[in-house]
């Protein structure tokens, strides 16, 4: 997160929009994430995350070629505080960042394989993404032999992919969990009225 004095909702919503319309053409995938999405009363930074486009070979995307969003960042000059060119090295970028309007913008790139899980947790709160990676055994959520790595959930070092959010809740076991319960703890609220109801409907 950015230091910067954090502003209305309804203030940095529109700016986020019009963010993710202008990327949207160089983007398989686009979203907003973050306090935005939680819809938390006061926003920082604007959390975006994305799929973008990039040339496609014969073993799949080319990282070392430049993105669509790399093309239109370069094209269109925009100073990048975080990001760019990582495509000469032959890697994938995994974030950018820079300033619209005001606003700080951190833009977190996917791939499809990982949407669901960076979708996540560039959503937060940051203690619920904490609770979500903690073992079950140190009070989380995450079942042994599980963890999250490098942008991808692992288990006994296979990799498990999770092309939507619902998928990385349901390798945790966990039914899918609103966004508006993700902060102040209101998810333990939430699973204690589903396990709640599973124990009503058994004993119907």
């Amino acid at each position: 997160m950015s230091k910067d004095v954090k502003r209305p909702y309804a203030q940095a919503l529109p700016l986020a929009q019009e963010v993710v319309g202008k990327l949207r053409p160089y983007c398989h995938r686009i979203e907003i994430a973050g306090s935005l999405r939680r819809q938390r009363p006061e926003v920082g930074d604007l959390e975006i995350v994305a799929i973008p486009k990039y040339q496609v070979g014969l073993l799949g995307p080319d990282y070392k070629q430049p993105s669509a969003l790399d093309l239109f960042f370069e094209g269109h000059e925009v100073p990048l505080i975080i990001g760019g060119k990582m495509y000469k090295k032959g890697q994938r970028e995994r974030q950018k960042r820079f300033r619209y309007r005001g606003y700080q913008v951190d833009l977190f790139l996917a791939v499809p394989e990982n949407w669901g899980l960076i979708y996540w947790l560039r959503t937060g709160s940051e203690p619920f993404g904490k609770w979500c990676v903690t073992l079950k055994g140190w009070g989380g959520a995450m079942p042994p032999g599980m963890q999250s790595k490098d942008g991808f959930l692992w288990r006994n070092g296979e990799q498990i992919n999770t092309p939507e959010e619902v998928d990385f809740f349901n390798e945790l076991g966990l039914p899918f969990i609103p966004v508006e319960m993700r902060d102040n703890g209101r998810w333990h609220e939430f699973l204690e009225t589903v396990q709640q109801g599973v124990v009503d409907d058994g004993g119907v």
